[in-house]
């Protein structure tokens, strides 16, 4: 049995380049009416649900600027035949099309795993959340505190993450890991645990 090669998609199905669609068609023409001369025509069978006009020339046609009739506010309005409204407010009041994150709170999937990992409800988990930010806010304040000045590398110069040869203020004991082990705030704030490292090594301690 011949086997044929190529790359596959996730189903299994081999993809075909458009030349390789020409030579060989996938499914059966269907018949479509165009949108300009209104005629009917039969595409390509792998153009079937884009094609919209029956040649280049009834394509460059509706290109064509004109004046056209808004279909909302029944303005006239100069655009090419495609256009249905005048501007964005009147698209706006037909938009169909689904807001791009329809899930929020405790639907959203990234917050339901985070409370399914820690065994928490919906109440429990906006506590802990608003705990967290408490604990990262009093450590912060705890830290601005320190005299500095006394640390090694106090006299680098610090920067955000990319700028070669910046340093930033680190804490030894993070933030993060202090929360999950319960630590006391003055702790990971004090002058102790303080140090100025170079952004990079900075931003590696994140991903240990």
């Amino acid at each position: 049995m011949h086997k044929e090669n190529g790359p596959r998609n996730t189903t299994g199905e081999i993809k075909l380049n458009w030349m390789e669609k020409l030579r060989k068609p996938i499914g059966k023409r269907q018949e479509k009416i165009c949108e300009e001369c209104k005629e009917v025509y039969s595409p390509f069978p792998y153009k079937n649900e884009t094609s919209k006009f029956c040649s280049s020339k009834c394509f460059h046609e509706a290109r064509r600027i004109g004046v056209q009739i808004c279909q909302e506010c029944k303005a006239e309005f100069k655009r090419d035949k495609l256009a249905k409204y005048c501007g964005r407010s009147c698209a706006a009041k037909n938009n169909t099309h689904p807001p791009l994150m329809t899930k929020t709170g405790e639907n959203h999937p990234v917050i339901r795993k985070k409370m399914r990992d820690l065994g928490m409800t919906w109440e429990t988990y906006n506590n802990w959340k608003e705990d967290k930010q408490r604990y990262r806010k009093e450590v912060w304040r705890i830290t601005n505190q320190q005299d500095i000045n006394q640390l090694e590398n106090f006299d680098k110069p610090r920067t955000r993450s990319g700028v070669e040869g910046g340093f930033q203020l680190d804490h030894r004991i993070s933030i993060e890991e202090g929360w999950n082990n319960k630590i006391d705030p003055n702790i990971i704030g004090s002058i102790n645990n303080l140090q100025f490292i170079p952004w990079l090594d900075n931003l590696r301690k994140r991903y240990e």
